[in-house]
């Protein structure tokens, strides 16, 4: 699948000063990646930590906390990685879960797609 962007709107919480910028739609990474020091400059809290595999096979700890995040016109809060100076800026899984977005890799652009749960009356066995 090739790769295509998107405009993705970040802030603190709702009302907060609010910045668009342009991520890389990637369903192989976990959560969305920003730039740390955008993070930072919006106030965006630091959370937690969190170790990511990346794709030559490295680890590296990045900060993550919670942001609210747009996307055509729909925001909602999201896990966020605060990325380092040389990390890419990429539109996570969980992110377009929560959004319930999905990819069409041949129009390459984001659509919306149904949420999955157990069904209706369905009790899970034990195992």
């Amino acid at each position: 699948m090739g790769t295509f962007t998107v405009l993705l709107e970040v802030s603190a919480s709702a009302g907060a000063h609010t910045e668009t910028i342009e991520a890389v739609v990637d369903t192989g990474a976990s959560v969305t990646t920003l730039p740390g020091a955008l993070l930072d400059q919006l106030g965006v809290v630091r959370g937690r930590q969190q170790w990511f595999r990346l794709a030559d096979g490295s680890r590296t700890l990045n900060d993550v906390g919670d942001a609210l995040l747009g996307i055509d016109g729909r925001r909602l809060l999201s896990p966020v990685a605060f990325g380092k100076p040389d990390d890419a800026t990429l539109l996570g899984a969980v992110t377009l879960e929560i959004f319930f977005l999905g990819v069409d890799p041949h129009a390459r652009q984001l659509v919306p797609v149904d949420g999955l749960r157990l069904g209706k009356g369905v009790t899970p066995r034990a195992p």
